[in-house]
């Protein structure tokens, strides 16, 4: 189902239509996650601000679509459209360089989003691995009665 928000920093998030975007808050209090910044790495760890979206996909699956905090006066609108594809009609200018898409309990990053202050122009989407799909459903045969190994007499 096709979503949308605006979310306006912090724990602002205003405009929603559909129910297949979660907000979470840091469970130590706070409006914004401390996440491991997954570019320009160089050898250690460095942590950032982002708000962390729980975003529902029609198939039943859930990722983690990871914004960088900038400032609490920012606009940032984000579209959904169920298969795990978004889009970013309005945001504040050079507010957000990019946004990452993670599976939702792993830190694998799965898609990343580059805006026009580092792709040069339009939004770029960088794929690095699939979106989640649900497991295929395990069949086991049931057990025939006719069992030739049944050992009562």
């Amino acid at each position: 189902m096709a979503d949308k928000l605006i979310y306006k920093g912090g724990a602002s998030v205003v405009g929603q239509t559909g129910d297949d975007f979660k907000l979470e808050l840091p469970k130590r209090g706070g409006s914004v996650h401390r996440f491991p910044k997954w570019w320009n790495k160089k050898g250690t760890v460095t942590y950032i601000e982002v708000a962390i979206f729980c975003v529902y996909l029609d198939n039943g699956e859930k990722v983690r679509l990871v914004v960088p905090h900038t400032d609490p006066g920012m606009t940032f609108e984000i579209r959904h459209d169920g298969n795990g594809n978004f889009t970013f009609p309005q945001v504040s200018k050079g507010a957000i360089e990019r946004v990452g898409v993670f599976a939702y309990d792993t830190p694998q990053l799965l898609v990343e989003y580059q805006f026009s202050k580092i792709s040069g122009g339009s939004v770029l989407k960088r794929t690095l691995s699939p979106l989640p799909t649900p497991a295929p459903a395990v069949v086991v045969p049931a057990e025939s009665e006719d069992d030739s190994n049944d050992s009562s007499y």
